[in-house]
């Protein structure tokens, strides 16, 4: 077996599940997990992301400031960063 295609294999085992941040700075951002990668939507395209280790250190401010979220609101969710982000960028021009 060719190790793409046990890194294939091993990817379709692992769950995948939405977060929505709610710590200040990234209030309302959705990260999409699969496994223990993170990834985050940019241009349309799911990008890996490194995730701060605080959203798990007790001691961090943004300890647990994250809430799992269904597939669906997730994607609602990022239509509506998306048109707050078009917005901004319309006011500024």
């Amino acid at each position: 077996m060719e190790i793409e295609e046990i890194k294939e294999m091993s990817e379709i085992n692992e769950s995948t599940v939405y977060w929505k941040l709610t710590d200040y700075e990234h209030q309302n951002q959705v990260i999409k997990r699969v496994g223990c990668k993170s990834y985050q939507m940019e241009n349309g395209k799911w990008v890996r992301i490194g995730l701060s280790i605080g959203y798990f250190y007790p001691d961090a401010p943004e300890f647990d400031c994250y809430e799992e979220i269904p597939e669906e609101d997730a994607l609602e969710l990022l239509k509506q960063n998306d048109k707050s982000i078009r917005n901004i960028k319309s006011t500024e021009a």
